[in-house]
């Protein structure tokens, strides 16, 4: 499979993010807080990655599919 991969990840329950994260606001985002982390962690890598390798531009697509199981 070398045009994709998968990770399994398991996420704290909400209310323990929210008191990691220090946000008690109502309006908290849950899913959008999540995402904005793993898009964080993808960005990280494709540095590193082009970094080592000498190169640029990006590794990934803007698709990202989540299935919760």
């Amino acid at each position: 499979m070398p045009n994709h991969f998968h990770l399994l990840i398991q996420i704290r329950d909400e209310n323990t993010i929210r008191i990691s994260a220090n946000n008690y606001d109502e309006s908290f985002d849950f899913h959008k807080f999540i995402m904005q982390k793993l898009s964080n962690f993808l960005n990280s890598y494709a540095k590193a990655f082009n970094k080592q390798r000498n190169r640029k531009g990006a590794l990934f697509l803007d698709f990202t599919k989540r299935i919760k199981i």
